[in-house]
Order: structure tokens, then sequence, then C-alpha cells
């Protein structure tokens, strides 16, 4: 058992790999109309029908447009469908905005910007999914450089590299439980426990969690890490110290469910466009159709966004161009016309 799988295991993350509803296939249409108004779709294919618990946020109040279908490929599947019309796009990226602060979702930022250049005015679409990996205390670029994320991300992942992402994974979630340690006995010193232990034996405890025999997914991560941390420093912890551990451990299995979630689906993004279709980063452009093909890994560890931007011909400015150009030239021939039979008459009195 390597090591990224044994943590893992700690804290149940492959039981909701087992258990839960994941492998969520998810299509977002957004169609975007020239005066900046939207539609959004939203369709997950999915074996179950409720959508509240997703980790990506699929729609679910009544403002949307909501059916629920079973799937023609897959009787065992259900197809869940939402749409909704936006007067802009900003009321579309405000649908994003947290809602529930006691639930952890996918950032989903979006923005349309709309830019009139006389006969032509461009629109630049950037939807932007933010990184999804739920442990911020150790920064990534101590385990792996831009350029081997890079790699990695683009599937030309090698094994070290993959030993470099499980080594920073892991690191990661133990920092979260070994500052809430650290926190609680620099607030709640025991007899033969202090701050000063906890940093001594920090590395010590690291490699008995990661490398513990006693590891069952059946069992909560407080039941084995907290009578293994007692063990490696010594000493019995006070109870305080107990309670704040097996609440830090309820927060790690709360994100690790999280994240767990977002990379179980596959996302299809598709994004149609008014005008003609200039510039994406996307896998495919089809006419005024761009699509992009994503799984949960592109943007675990760093922001993922999404753009596209095309023109549209602005007919009104350019009939009324055409029209003063032609009125222009219209009134330059008459001038000319005018001028040549004024040179061309005899002045009065004149033999």
């Amino acid at each position: 058992m390597n090591q990224a799988y044994r943590i893992f295991v700690f804290i149940g993350f492959f039981v909701w790999m087992i258990t839960g509803t994941g492998c969520r296939e998810i299509v977002t249409t957004t169609v975007i109309h020239q005066d900046g108004s939207c539609v959004r779709t939203v369709r997950v294919t999915s074996s179950s029908q409720e959508m509240s618990s997703s980790a990506f946020p699929v729609p679910t109040d009544s403002s949307w447009e909501i059916t629920t279908t079973k799937s023609r490929s897959d009787s065992s599947r259900f197809v869940y469908t939402a749409t909704k019309s936006f007067t802009n796009v900003e009321d579309l990226a405000a649908e994003y905005l947290p809602k529930d602060s006691s639930r952890l979702h996918l950032d989903i930022q979006i923005t349309l910007q709309k830019n009139f250049q006389w006969f032509f005015t461009y629109f630049t679409y950037t939807e932007s999914y933010k990184k999804t990996f739920p442990f911020n205390k150790v920064p990534i670029s101590s385990y792996i450089t831009p350029e081997e994320l890079d790699a990695y991300l683009n599937n030309q992942d090698s094994t070290g590299l993959k030993d470099k992402i499980s080594e920073y994974e892991t690191r990661s979630i133990y920092e979260e439980f070994y500052q809430g340690l650290l926190g609680a006995i620099k607030t709640h010193p025991a007899p033969g426990i202090d701050s000063l232990l906890v940093i001594r034996k920090k590395e010590q405890l690291y490699q008995t969690l990661l490398n513990s025999e006693d590891a069952d997914s059946s069992n909560e991560f407080a039941d084995t890490f907290i009578p293994q941390t007692a063990q490696v420093l010594g000493a019995s912890l006070p109870q305080f110290v107990r309670d704040t551990l097996r609440t830090i451990t309820k927060h790690i299995e709360t994100k690790l469910d999280f994240f767990g979630d977002i990379n179980a689906n596959s996302y299809h993004n598709i994004l149609v466009m008014p005008g003609t279709v200039l510039r994406a980063n996307a896998d495919s452009t089809s006419g005024d159709t761009i699509t992009w093909n994503l799984d949960g890994k592109e943007f675990s560890y760093q922001d993922y966004s999404m753009w596209a931007e095309s023109r549209v011909t602005n007919w009104g400015t350019v009939i009324i161009a055409a029209l003063i150009v032609m009125l222009f030239f219209s009134l330059s021939r008459k001038m000319q016309s005018t001028g040549r039979k004024s040179v061309g008459t005899p002045e009065e009195g004149t033999d």
C-alpha cells in the first residue's frame, strides 16, 4: 500500500468513491446573445436524481426550468436538466455566488466583456473554475515546479510526478491536522506535553500516521489518529485537545468528500458566441460553438480558465458610414462641377 493511499483510507476517501453517487457527466451549455443576454443549461447524467449534495453547483431552485428523465442509453441512470435565461452575464455569475457557507462547492467565476469599435463589437467570455484541492497550508511549489505541474495536468506524467503530487497531498492534509494539534496544545498544555514537544515530534508523528497498520476505512479518522498522536507524544492528550482534533478531522473528511466528488465527474462546457469566433483556448470550435472537455484533475491544483473571443459586425454603423462617404463624394463632385463652371464663365464688361 503506497503512502498516498494509506492516508486517504484513514479519512474514508475511498469509501466515498465506492459508495457515493460519483461519476456524474456534467454538460454545461451557455448561449451568449448579441445584446449581452444569455441562456444557461446544465445537464447532469447520474445514477441519482438527488442533486443538492453535488460539489459541482447544480441548479435546484424554482427559478430554473428543471426536468428529470431516464437516460436513453442506460436505464439505471437519470438525466437532470436545468435551464434559465439571464438578462446579462452578471446575473448568471451571481447565480454561482456561495449561498451555503456550511457546504463546499466548486467556485465558478464568469465574465463577459463587450468592446464596441465602430464597425465591429468584440465579445470576450471567460469562465473560471477555481482550484479545488482544499488544503492550502503547504505551497505546491515546495514539491513540484510549474513545468512539472503542466506536464502532469496534460497527462504527460511519469511515476515520479505522481509521487510528487501524492506527497504534496499527504503533507498538506497532515499539516492541517498538525497545525490544529499545535494550536490546541499552545492554549491547553498538559503535563509532559507542550508546543516545543509537538514541534520536535512533527516528522515522527507524520511518519507514524502515514505508515499506521491500524488504518481501517470503517473507522473514523480521529479514532486512528488521536491514540497514535498520544503515543508519539508520550502522554495522554487533554480532553480539549482530543475534542479539537475530532473537530479538525471532521473538517478534513468534509474537504476530502468535496475533493473526491469533484474528481469523480467528467465536465463538458459548450459555449455559443455571437458573430464570428476569433480565438478560444478550447478543445474544439465549430462555427459559433466552442467546446471544452475536462476532468477534475485539470483544476485540482490551479485555476482553470475557459475563454473565447468573437466579433460581430455592426451593420448599422457600416451603413451610416457608407451613406456619409457617399454624401461626401456627392458633395465633393458637386463642388468640383460648380468650380469648373465658374472658371469657364467670362466676366461682365470684358472685350
